[in-house]
């Protein structure tokens, strides 16, 4: 090829980038064109903050980074698209959500720059796009904190390449800081998540699959082996040895007798010798009340471990190289050996061979049958019942009091600018007659939960009678239209009056053990399976109204 050739090419290719570079906003604006034609917003979303979020990991991590998806709700008119790599998964946590939709992880890469905010979520929460001007417009709570996010990332997170390493020297901040799996996701202090509950929905027609597979109304305890295997045909060091399970199964029926042992898991599992009956493959909908209905599960730590200590089944979960002081429950039976344990991100390697060349990691099989069995002791025969007013509220017998005050709707009509509360003379007397009631139940504290109470006054009264508020319910008035987001913008407003909200449902409570001192169940009803008592303090009490 002679020099002239190559001179023609070189200054061939210099007019080619000249062209690009003076004429590139022509380019943009055809790309951007092509683009709106794929994807145009909808007139009722361009007053909306549309946020992409993609958990990373598997199916516990989704349930963790649920609880920060919850909490950007409070924050602006929202509506948010989850994209994972597992549908099923996504679907089980994420699906039932309101305003939620869930897509796959594929459409994410080209679909991010469309959003106003994209979101990865790990460890840390990385900013993938970021549409400052019209998170501004809609919401500066929103925008400073994607500001403060920014600049955490900076002393949140190591400066260091290597991923195993960088998560190794994070977890040992977490453990100097007493920093948990959930509590990492505030980022230093941008965001605001103080405990390790979230909602998980449990859909009501699966239930019924308990009697066709023949253990509804048995008392028996679950077991689990397996985990992630990443693309790896062994078993994660993390996961306790098949002969341990085994020998287990075979001492608590010597011991507990009575009840049975079912085995959960991926089809795939190799079965555990001695178990009753073998549910591997299930749909997670029905694992969900599966679980709820165990009266223990015991596993390694994992998704169905998340799964569970959500649902307040109590789990014996047996730690390997895991770090415990950040995945661990405190309700559960955390099981660590006392030998060798917490070595996750030392070697690049960490969760399939052990950083000290056994073949019989320590960790794990230092952890015997028989330690299991005295850890479970205490709980396997806890009978102990806790004490708990149980009243119903009798509209006819309860409106022989008389009010202690005038109803005074203009105080609600004024912060109801929106109409998200539901105002009516009728209900609000109805309601003024529940607070008279609750008046004359509680003793000690005033710290009180509404179950499914939607948007009515009644938490309203509450709070302007001097109590502490916290609202819980599944879906806050939503539609079900994508595009409604009144059950976001009502959120919202309740947090800015000083009233606590979570999703959640008489199943499933996302608070802790005794958390209030009662609980009004409006439209809800109590069984042995839901989680209205738990939550109520020792002589609290239980109020139902319908």
């Amino acid at each position: 090829m002679g020099i002239k050739h190559v001179l023609k090419k070189l200054r061939e290719k210099y007019r080619d980038s000249k062209y690009i570079f003076k004429h590139s906003n022509y380019l943009r604006g055809m790309i951007a064109q092509k683009e709106s034609i794929l994807y145009s917003r909808d007139e009722e979303d361009k007053n909306l903050i549309l946020i992409a979020f993609y958990p990373t990991g598997g199916f516990g991590d989704s349930i963790i980074s649920s609880k920060l998806l919850d909490e950007l709700m409070l924050y602006g008119p929202c509506r948010i698209d989850v994209f994972c790599n597992n549908m099923v998964f996504g679907k089980a946590v994420f699906g039932q959500r309101p305003g939620v939709k869930v897509l796959p992880y594929d459409a994410y890469e080209n679909s991010k720059y469309l959003y106003d905010i994209a979101l990865t979520v790990e460890h840390f929460i990385h900013v993938d796009h970021y549409n400052p001007r019209h998170v501004a417009r809609l919401s500066s709570v929103l925008a400073d904190k994607m500001v403060e996010l920014g600049k955490s990332m900076g002393y949140v997170r190591p400066d260091i390449s290597q991923q195993y390493y960088r998560e190794a020297v994070h977890f040992r901040r977490c453990e100097l800081k007493g920093i948990n799996r959930y509590t990492e996701l505030n980022h230093g202090k941008v965001f605001s998540i103080n405990d390790q509950r979230t909602a998980v929905y449990l859909e009501m027609n699966y239930q019924k699959r308990l009697e066709e597979l023949g253990i509804a109304g048995k008392k028996y305890i679950t077991l689990n082996r397996g985990a992630d295997s990443m693309g790896r045909s062994t078993m994660q060091t993390k996961v306790w040895p098949l002969n341990y399970y085994e020998k287990f199964v075979e001492l608590f029926k010597q011991q507990y007798p009575d009840i049975y042992i079912y085995q959960l898991g991926d089809k795939t599992n190799t079965k555990i010798a001695g178990i009753d009956k073998y549910i591997l493959g299930e749909s997670l909908e029905v694992v969900k009340w599966i679980l709820k209905y165990s009266k223990l599960h015991l596993d390694c730590e994992g998704g169905l471990v998340h799964l569970g200590s959500q649902l307040s089944t109590k789990c014996a979960v047996i730690f390997g190289p895991t770090p415990h002081h950040l995945y661990a429950y405190p309700q559960n039976i955390n099981i660590v050996s006392d030998k060798c344990s917490n070595c996750m991100g030392t070697h690049q390697d960490w969760a399939f061979s052990c950083f000290r060349g056994l073949s019989e990691p320590e960790c794990t099989y230092s952890i015997t049958p028989e330690i299991v069995m005295e850890r479970i002791h205490n709980h396997m025969t806890l009978t102990t019942d806790k004490m708990v007013s149980m009243v119903t509220f009798d509209e006819e017998e309860d409106a022989k009091n008389t009010l202690d005050e005038n109803i005074d709707l203009e105080f609600y009509r004024k912060i109801n600018n929106n109409q998200l509360i539901n105002i009516d003379n009728k209900i609000a007397t109805y309601y003024k007659l529940v607070v008279n009631k609750i008046d004359s139940l509680h003793k000690t504290g005033k710290n009180i939960a509404v179950l499914n109470a939607g948007r009515e006054i009644l938490p309203w009264y509450l709070v302007k009678k001097g109590y502490q508020v916290t609202i819980i319910d599944e879906c806050f008035g939503w539609s079900g239209n994508q595009s409604d987001i009144s059950h976001c913008l009502y959120m919202q407003m309740c947090n800015a009056n000083g009233i606590e909200v979570r999703y959640g449902n008489e199943y499933c409570i996302p608070y802790e053990e005794s958390a209030f001192d009662g609980i009004i169940v409006l439209k809800g009803e109590l069984n042995s399976k839901s989680d209205i008592k738990r939550v109520v303090k020792e002589k609290g009490f239980i109020l139902l109204v319908n």
